[in-house]
């Protein structure tokens, strides 16, 4: 097919499909702090409604792809109308390491902050630790968020870096950690700060007694579970199912279905207890 329309004397060119490996957005800002990404977007002046509404467009049509998450850089790749795709690159400052060092001291302190990062989930006290080194997650005007696109488009923000805004807050939905990669701190490396100063245990009554689990191990299982018991032979005192559903229309027999039907059903539920009692006893 011809990359070009003519219509009425004028050529049209025709627009690229979106590409076969393609990010495809569903829904956006479904976490807060998702929200709040696509918020500092979405809080510009008017005149960019029209751009904001075709980036998310391209966003759901897939037409953002290649997306590279760099300390202080994003790049991606945007298939338009041009025959090679649109280079976007997003530029944010990214911590240092005497700053994550102190954020990690101020979260190890905090017991509900690590355990929703230890959840995949944004504390909403997060930026009140960043405060302590007088800095965010979330970009904060202009002059923090530096988005540049090589369309021919004099606006900032064009619909391909507002495509990749959009793309960029459902990223961020489902893993939180995205963010702080973005600012010079991966999951792993983070966690390791804040182990480092996680206070030693004062109860110990020996030096034989379990070690301190790791950061990232809260969450998971550190002892066997307590015995749980329970027992097969309680009796509903409902009436069966079959016997409160009654006869269908169709129904012929003199006798109910229910009492047609009772003993086969008394005999499978004797056999199915039978097998859950002795299930994994020795022959």
């Amino acid at each position: 097919m011809s990359r070009w329309d003519f219509l009425d004397g004028y050529v049209r060119r025709q627009k690229k499909p979106p590409p076969e490996r393609g990010i495809r957005m569903r829904k956006a800002g479904t976490t807060w702090w998702g929200k709040r990404w696509i918020d500092a977007l979405e809080s510009l002046t008017g005149a960019y409604s029209t751009r904001l509404s075709r980036g998310r467009t391209y966003a759901r049509n897939g037409r953002v792809a290649e997306l590279q998450i760099l300390p202080g850089e994003i790049k991606t790749k945007v298939t338009g109308s041009r025959y090679r795709p649109y280079k976007v690159r997003f530029e944010i400052e990214a911590f240092t390491d005497e700053q994550w060092s102190a954020i990690a001291q101020a979260v190890s302190g905090e017991s509900s902050t690590l355990a929703a990062l230890l959840a995949d989930r944004m504390p909403e006290s997060i930026d009140e630790l960043c405060a302590i080194v007088d800095r965010s997650l979330f970009p904060e005007g202009d002059d923090v968020l530096s988005t540049r696109c090589d369309c021919a488009t004099q606006a900032n923000p064009c619909k391909h870096i507002a495509a990749t805004h959009y793309v960029l807050g459902e990223l961020f939905d489902r893993d939180p950690f995205v963010l702080f990669e973005l600012r010079g701190r991966d999951r792993a490396t983070f966690l390791d700060e804040v182990e480092a100063f996680l206070p030693e245990p004062t109860d110990a009554p020996d030096s034989g007694s379990a070690p301190r689990p790791e950061a990232r191990a809260f969450d998971e299982l550190q002892g066997p579970l307590p015995t749980i018991e329970f027992s097969f032979l309680g009796r509903s005192r409902t009436e069966p199912p079959l016997k409160r559903i009654g006869a269908p229309p169709s129904w012929r027999e003199n006798a109910s279905p229910y009492r047609i039907l009772a003993p086969q059903i008394a005999a499978a539920a004797e056999l199915a207890l039978e097998d859950a009692l002795t299930a994994g006893e020795e022959e």
